[in-house]
């Protein structure tokens, strides 16, 4: 009696063992186009080659830039691999814009490069001014934006819009500034119209305090510089002085503290404490 030999021990002809083996190189294929904030993303996909290793014929590569996804048919022929669905390529493939995120005028792009909006928040229910506060750092009592800075939901983000920058805006103010920051509020002089404008503009002081108008009461001016400067006016009173203004039409008061001359500041006013003033003319 002959004794039958499993023909599983026998190893597959060469072509077809490469057939057999998985080649994990990865191919790209279209999907669908994903919009965030306004932005239009081509989302893009990719599958291992090897997943696909009972599919018969060699892999066509194309230029150096891209590898065609088609493999030629037992006939002879092409079949191209088939597209994800948008659904499921929309929801792989969405963007990751978080808190953070920097946007020049709609179009991510790195913080250390010009960008003029920042996601600081992800809960359109709590997008306003107390959000931004929260996200640079910043104290209401003593800290005010200027004009252009404002918050709004796109998308379900909160997006503050700024004076155009070359970095983030988180955090920036936890920490004293040489320059005033572009954020604030600076006052140009009372005979320019408009008096306040960003601090990115030349100026000549600094808003240290504002109030409804329907606040009447004392807004202590003087007092207030010194607390907006964490410095006496000892410090700083033979270059600068503080007073009222007038409500400018947006139902505010505030206090500035500016130059005693006609020049322009060149020096951040907020946590001056020592730091020696400069006004240039």
């Amino acid at each position: 009696m002959t004794e039958d030999h499993p023909k599983a021990q026998e190893k597959p002809p060469g072509r077809l063992k490469a057939l057999l083996t998985p080649q994990w190189k990865w191919v790209r294929r279209s999907g669908a186009v994903v919009t965030f904030l306004g932005i239009s993303y081509a989302a893009v996909s990719y599958t291992p080659i090897g997943s696909l290793f009972g599919l018969h014929g060699d892999l066509v590569v194309g230029d150096k830039t891209e590898i065609n996804n088609i493999y030629s048919s037992p006939s002879g022929g092409s079949q191209q691999l088939p597209a994800a669905s948008d659904a499921s390529t929309s929801e792989a493939l969405a963007p990751q814009i978080g808190i953070g995120t920097c946007l020049s005028s709609g179009k991510v792009v790195p913080c250390d490069t010009e960008h003029n909006q920042e996601v600081i928040g992800t809960d359109p229910a709590s997008c306003d001014v107390s959000a931004l506060y929260g996200y640079v750092s910043g104290n209401p009592d003593f800290d005010f934006f200027g004009p252009s800075v404002f918050v709004s939901e796109h998308d379900g983000s909160c997006v503050a819009k700024v004076p155009a920058r070359t970095s983030s805006i988180q955090g920036v103010w936890a920490e004293s500034n040489v320059v005033a920051d572009p954020l604030r509020a600076c006052y140009v002089g009372e005979q320019a119209s408009p008096k306040i404008v960003d601090c990115s503009q030349r100026h000549a002081g600094e808003i240290t305090y504002q109030q409804p108008v329907s606040n009447s009461g004392d807004m202590r001016c003087k007092e207030r510089a010194e607390e907006y400067t964490n410095a006496p006016q000892t410090a700083w009173g033979n270059v600068l002085q503080a007073y009222p203004l007038d409500d400018e039409g947006d139902g505010l008061r505030r206090c500035v503290l500016t130059t005693r001359s006609d020049g322009t500041l060149e020096t951040g006013l907020r946590n001056l404490r020592n730091t020696k003033v400069k006004i240039s003319s």
